[in-house]
């Protein structure tokens, strides 16, 4: 990208790489086992790299997952028709929106599902639908543990034997499926456990329960062996991981490079200090870029004098505390720099 977009100078900018997140996509892909399906979520506007075009570079996968009814619409603008799971709750009164566009709603509760039966009704629709079981994380859905599979399975079937819920899904979420520590591993698997029984359950009950998931990333990372008939992803997709070790290993590339422009370089002796209440003192005479970006920008400030930015393949350390549109780096030992160059 150049000094000027569309007429506006650009102080800072986010560049997003579309064929990384393609390539991200099957290489996830090629790791869950065959036949396996593959739900991409692109919740919060695709993790801020743009929910229109990352749904366009993601168009090969088998289902798309959003937070809301507004993302959803925005998915369906492109032109695409791949499913797309609603994982948050919609207002009734939106019914025949979710109905036009083919979305996917998660039902979470009984008094939920019977709300959207009576709109149904009232408009002669039927909608698709997810079930959501909770098992642990305490957050929403079904209440389900080891003691009270029958209960959840009872509220379960209320909401199967709706006439204008077509069931096509049933998923849980885990609570903390990526962790290390011993007791959070033997969490996770009493939660996949009480998921399968809860299936295993309503399959007895004579229930056609659809598609069963309950991995997002961490856990398809880490446990393969819960992958089910679905795993959901976000962050892989956009080149991110629950560790460097998991991303180097899957060959992730980055998908988003933040750049921001080097409007002065200065030469600051030895025995000064940089930014706001003087929390960095040179040593030495050191050179030093001040770069177009701040905490208004979502540069934080407990990065000051902890980050580092790349400018011309070298890193340089981000000195004194961030401003609002600016901050400082020494660049002493990057060659070259120039005012109106990017880091």
């Amino acid at each position: 990208m150049g000094l000027e977009y569309m007429g506006e100078y650009y102080r800072n900018y986010a560049q997003v790489n579309l064929n990384h997140i393609r390539n991200n996509l099957e290489l996830v892909r090629a790791t869950i086992k065959k036949g396996c399906k593959l739900m991409v979520v692109l919740k919060a506007n695709a993790y801020g790299h743009g929910i229109e075009q990352c749904a366009i570079a993601c168009r090969n996968a088998d289902m798309f997952a959003v937070a809301t009814l507004q993302e959803a619409l925005m998915i369906r603008r492109t032109g695409l028709r791949t499913p797309v799971l609603l994982l948050g709750p919609v207002d009734p009164n939106e019914i025949n929106t979710v109905c036009q566009n083919e979305f996917t709603l998660t039902i979470s509760s009984v008094s939920y599902a019977e709300q959207i039966q009576r709109e149904c009704e009232r408009s002669g629709q039927s909608v698709l639908c997810h079930v959501k079981v909770d098992t642990g994380l305490n957050r929403t859905g079904i209440r389900c543990r080891t003691f009270s599979v029958e209960n959840a399975c009872e509220e379960a079937g209320r909401i199967f034997k709706m006439p204008s819920l077509k069931i096509e899904g049933v998923y849980t979420h885990f609570a903390c499926a990526g962790s290390e520590n011993l007791d959070d591993q033997a969490f996770t698997q009493t939660q996949y456990s009480t998921f399968v029984s809860f299936c295993e359950r309503m399959e007895h009950l004579g229930f056609s329960l659809g598609l069963r998931h309950c991995c997002s990333t961490s856990a398809f990372l880490t446990h393969p062996e819960m992958e089910l008939d679905m795993v959901r992803t976000g962050m892989t997709v956009l080149g991110q991981c629950i560790s460097d070790e998991y991303r180097k290993r899957l060959g992730l590339l980055p998908a988003i490079c933040w750049r921001a422009r080097v409007l002065q370089i200065h030469d600051v002796p030895q025995g000064e200090s940089v930014s706001y209440d003087r929390m960095y003192r040179t040593e030495k005479a050191i050179k030093i870029a001040v770069i177009a970006a701040g905490y208004a920008d979502g540069y934080k400030q407990n990065y000051s004098n902890r980050s580092r930015v790349l400018l011309n393949g070298v890193y340089a350390p981000v000195i004194g505390k961030i401003c609002m549109d600016y901050f400082m780096a020494d660049i002493s030992n990057v060659p070259d720099v120039k005012e109106g160059d990017y880091a």
